[in-house]
């Protein structure tokens, strides 16, 4: 049994792929099905090859296991915020999600998602809309009828394109991207389950969002990919941070990101090679409640992981402690040089962060700190390593 995600663009794809492992990982038999389930990329979009022992179960549970998924995961982001994925109108657009998925759960007929979800090459007439199949598709379900409507892709979900820019087999078109309630309840699964977001606050005002998730690039197993969960949040709970500022460089997030992961994790990760893809967006001047994407990104993230297994092995606890300081707006300039010389694999940027971060130290405190002479041994050997695949 084959799924590929609907190719509806890159980010938006492998948020889909997450919201369909996550609904996997719902089941009873989740372990044994999680192992022999592969995730391959290909391009846009993902080729997720189930094991035969596993089609009945998904075919039969996957409503019942979407639903409760998605539940759970909205109930552990709420607790943290009143809003928890960035949309216009965003308690509207789960509540509509919710009647559907509860429909589904309800319904005496199963979904074989494999039908909906096919390869490019077997859409035929669909190509260009395939959203619009799988409506027609749903909508032969009588409960589902009533609750199979279209939905905006806004821009937490799609922030290349923007919410007004479509791209379809004809080119791009500025009009609004529109989905069907199937594809937006996987990405906003997979938003909660595999992403962190970050509120951008000045004080007590609110300045925007900054989003990351890890898009892997080679095949791996659902339990491999399940691993990037341990970045974004322990205990099945995300991170929603309240203490950024618009003052604090984007390029913080892909620290912060791998700085308390555990060396285990970040192995496994390596091997993986996933991308950090980042983005931000503001709210539009004089438009309340419509945001604007402000930046978007992509880093290696394995020259990121290779850098904190270096630092790790010898990394004492006060270098942790000094770490800690890149959540600080007043030392993030330095931070910013240090994540500069990781990702470039320029020394220069290393030394100029310890220079720097030393003097803005002992102008604060009047003390003379520096990290460990082991924890800069091992930043040299990360520099000095000419294996340019990290």
């Amino acid at each position: 049994m084959e799924i590929a995600t609907p190719s509806h663009g890159q980010l938006l794809d492998t948020f889909i792929m997450y919201g369909i492992i996550r609904t996997i990982a719902q089941g009873e038999q989740y372990q044994e099905c999680m192992e022999r389930t592969r995730i391959k990329p290909e391009g846009e979009y993902y080729v997720i090859q189930i094991d035969k022992l596993d089609e009945h179960t998904i075919k039969d549970e996957f409503f019942k296991n979407l639903y409760e998924a998605y539940k759970r995961e909205y109930g552990i982001a709420r607790e943290k915020s009143p809003q928890v994925a960035a949309l216009q109108g965003e308690e509207k657009v789960f509540n509509k999600i919710e009647e559907f998925l509860k429909r589904g759960k309800n319904s005496r007929q199963t979904l074989d998602i494999s039908k909906l979800y096919k390869k490019p090459s077997e859409w035929e007439q669909w190509r260009s809309n395939k959203c619009k199949f799988h409506k027609k598709e749903l909508a032969q379900n009588p409960q589902l009828k009533e609750s199979v409507k279209d939905f905006t892709a806004q821009v937490s979900l799609s922030p290349q394109l923007g919410k007004y820019l479509y791209k379809s087999d004809e080119g791009i078109r500025a009009e609004q991207q529109k989905i069907c309630p199937l594809c937006i309840s996987l990405a906003l699964l997979g938003v909660l389950s595999y992403s962190v977001r970050m509120r951008l606050r000045e004080g007590r005002s609110f300045l925007g969002w900054q989003f990351a998730t890890l898009i892997p690039t080679k095949e791996a197993s659902a339990t491999g990919l399940s691993l990037f969960r341990r970045i974004f949040g322990k205990d099945d709970k995300l991170i929603i941070q309240p203490f950024y500022s618009e003052k604090m460089p984007e390029l913080i997030a892909p620290l912060l990101l791998f700085k308390d992961t555990d060396t285990n994790t970040l192995e496994t990760l390596q091997v993986l090679s996933p991308i950090l893809f980042t983005y931000r967006f503001d709210p539009s001047p004089g438009k309340a409640g419509v945001l604007a994407v402000r930046k978007v990104s992509e880093y290696p993230a394995s020259r990121l992981i290779k850098f904190y297994l270096y630092a790790k092995e010898r990394a004492s606890n006060e270098d942790g402690r000094l770490l800690d300081h890149m959540k600080l707006v007043e030392y993030s300039p330095y931070f910013s040089e240090l994540a500069l010389s990781i990702l470039t694999k320029d020394i220069e940027h290393f030394f100029s962060f310890l220079r720097g971060f030393a003097v803005e130290k002992r102008r604060r405190t009047r003390k003379l700190v520096f990290f460990s002479q082991a924890f800069v041994e091992q930043a040299l050997r990360f520099f000095s390593n000419s294996d340019d695949s990290i």
